[in-house]
């Protein structure tokens, strides 16, 4: 009978090494985890909100129509949907410690707005006159996001290290 267990911990060291410094396997898990979130947040904006949107009144309608434009909520000239993919213009997403960042920034959209401003005036609404129409939600929302993120998570923490 043994007194004493030893257990090699190099691969967990290995590992947690790689996990403060963002790279390797844990770096395309973060990058994967955008690309993945992007798609859900771009079909979500496709699906109006999952119908969470107040609808667009009337005259807006009326107008967009009269205009040439689309009738559909924040379609007008499709740039916030466009800034949802990664590398677009209007788009921000940048790796973070442990985590990646994903939004909207950069450039200028119109008016004077950035696309960053422009989104975060939609995400909280200013009222009656434009209402709350969230952009960007929480990926809890979505399970089979979670479990598509948690299987990433899975392959990053099989290394190597």
């Amino acid at each position: 009978m043994a007194d004493e267990v030893r257990i090699d911990f190099t691969g967990g060291r290995r590992m947690i090494k790689a996990m403060e410094r963002d790279s390797g396997p844990f770096a395309r898990m973060y990058k994967q985890w955008a690309a993945m979130y992007s798609t859900e947040m771009r079909r979500r904006f496709m699906r109006q909100g999952d119908g969470e949107w107040p609808p667009l009144k009337q005259s807006t309608k009326k107008g967009r129509r009269r205009g040439g434009g689309s009738a559909k909520i924040l379609r007008d000239t499709g740039s916030l949907f466009k800034a949802l993919s990664i590398g677009s213009r209007g788009n921000h997403t940048k790796p973070i410690k442990n985590g990646i960042r994903f939004g909207f920034g950069g450039s200028t959209h119109s008016g004077g707005f950035t696309f960053r401003r422009l989104a975060i005036t939609h995400q909280i609404g200013l009222g009656r006159n434009l209402p709350r129409r969230e952009i960007l939600v929480h990926p809890d929302r979505y399970p089979a996001l979670v479990a598509r993120m948690l299987k990433a998570a899975g392959r990053a923490f099989k290394g190597p290290f």
